[in-house]
C-alpha cells in the first residue's frame, strides 16, 4: 500500500539511496494518487537522485501535482523548491507568498525559518527593495539562527 511505499522511500532517502528513494515513492504515488506527501516526497527524491539538473522537470511536475492536490498540506520544502522557481523567474509575489508560507509551516523549525529569511532577503535585494526592508529580512534570518544556536545542546551545533 502507499504507506508502506512512502516509510520505504523515507528509509532508501534518508540512507541517501535516491535513486531506490524515487522507486518506492513512484510506487507510493502510483497507489496512493491521491496523497500530497506522497507527490511531493516524490519530487524532492528526483532533486536529490539529480545528477545534473537542481530541479528536474519531473520533480516540478510532482511538486506541483502534490500542492494541488491538497493545497494546505503542510508541504514546506516542497513550497520552498517552487518560491525559488518563482524567484528565478522574477515572479516576486508568487516567490515572497510561498515564502511567507514556509516561515509558518517551519514552525519549530528556526534553522529553516532562518534559511527561508536569507531567501527573502536575498531576493528582496534583487527586486531593488529598499534598504530597510532588505535589512529587515536579514535581521529576521540572524535572529532565528541565533534562537537555534541557543536551543542547541551545549557542545551539538544546531542544524
Amino acid at each position: 500500500d502507499g504507506a508502506t511505499w512512502r516509510k520505504l522511500g523515507g528509509a532508501y532517502f534518508d540512507a541517501g539511496q535516491f535513486d531506490n528513494a524515487v522507486h518506492a515513492y513512484g510506487r507510493a504515488a502510483e497507489t496512493s494518487p491521491n496523497s500530497a506527501l506522497a507527490w511531493s516526497s516524490l519530487g524532492e527524491a528526483r532533486v536529490m537522485a539529480s545528477k545534473t539538473d537542481p530541479m528536474p522537470a519531473e520533480a516540478l511536475a510532482d511538486f506541483r501535482k502534490a500542492i494541488a492536490i491538497d493545497p494546505n498540506a503542510k508541504l514546506p520544502d516542497t513550497r520552498m523548491a517552487l518560491a525559488q522557481l518563482h524567484r528565478q523567474a522574477k515572479e516576486w509575489d508568487k516567490a515572497q507568498a510561498l515564502y511567507d508560507r514556509c516561515i509558518k509551516e517551519y514552525e519549530g523549525n528556526t534553522a529553516k525559518q532562518a534559511e527561508t529569511y536569507l531567501l527573502m532577503a536575498q531576493m528582496a535585494e534583487e527586486k531593488g527593495d529598499e534598504a530597510n526592508k532588505i535589512l529587515e529580512a536579514y535581521t529576521k534570518a540572524l535572529l532565528a539562527a541565533a534562537i537555534n544556536l541557543e536551543a542547541a545542546p551545549e557542545g551539538v551545533v544546531a542544524q
